[in-house]
């Protein structure tokens, strides 16, 4: 997104949906709204892989049970599967079937961050 400087980042464009189309069919935000998510989108992902990977290193570390070992690793594994999604997706400009598989690879993250947390709280 830094590549087009004719449309600067715009915080505000990112959070403000127009309601007054009657079909939001094909998209209708403006190119500006839409560099301004998909920076805004990158930035958090950098952000929240940093912090996620520091607290997956620390869990590991710290841990005792393999099996908490292991939904780490399995964390770490769908984590990286996630990005190089992101960067495929970008790279061969936003296939629709490599979107579908960065959406399903999300929901499998959360899904085995959720089981991560159930096995940390029911260690205790």
């Amino acid at each position: 997104p830094f590549c087009n400087y004719a449309q600067p980042f715009s915080l505000s464009s990112v959070f403000q949906l127009p309601l007054e189309h009657s079909s939001y069919e094909f998209g209708v935000l403006s190119q500006q709204a839409r560099m301004s998510i998909h920076l805004l989108h990158r930035i958090w992902a950098l952000v929240t892989c940093v912090v996620l990977a520091f607290v997956m290193w620390k869990i590991y570390s710290e841990a005792y049970s393999q099996k908490i070992k292991n939904c780490v690793v399995s964390v770490l594994f769908f984590l990286f599967c996630q990005i190089s999604l992101g960067l495929i997706l970008v790279h061969w400009h936003f296939p629709l079937g490599v979107a579908l598989a960065h959406n399903l690879m999300a929901a499998i993250l959360l899904l085995s961050m959720v089981r991560l947390c159930y096995y940390l709280k029911s260690r205790t």
